[in-house]
């Protein structure tokens, strides 16, 4: 009985860390770092995102990010963002910068600040 419920346990756990998937990194110009629990971590290609996480770029430097939702990101350069998934949906929210997202082939700025 014992091993069933650590089993049950270990794949809840599993689930919980899947759910919080948000995006993964497919380009990267230059550095481009992820904010998350308060560490600034630098991000390559293929780095995945969770939610809660900012996404920030440099003046010289960009991120393309495909999200969970199947629309992607520009983070532009000297840009930042904060990705959280709520709901079943992305939520971006623009902390720094622009941000463009691309969603049914549409592209649209969904942030501009300085």
């Amino acid at each position: 009985m014992k091993t069933k419920v650590a089993l049950l346990l270990s794949i809840f756990n599993i689930n919980l860390l899947l759910a919080e998937d948000t995006g993964e990194l497919i380009l990267k110009q230059n550095d481009v770092f992820v904010v998350r629990n308060f560490e600034t971590l630098e991000a390559s290609q293929g780095y995945k995102l969770k939610s809660n996480d900012i996404i920030v770029t440099s003046y010289n430097s960009s991120a393309e990010i495909s999200l969970v939702d199947k629309s992607s990101l520009e983070v532009l350069k000297n840009s930042g963002c904060l990705i959280d998934f709520k709901n079943g949906k992305n939520v971006i929210e623009v902390v720094k910068g622009a941000v463009e997202q691309t969603k049914n082939g549409n592209k649209k700025i969904i942030g501009v600040k300085n």
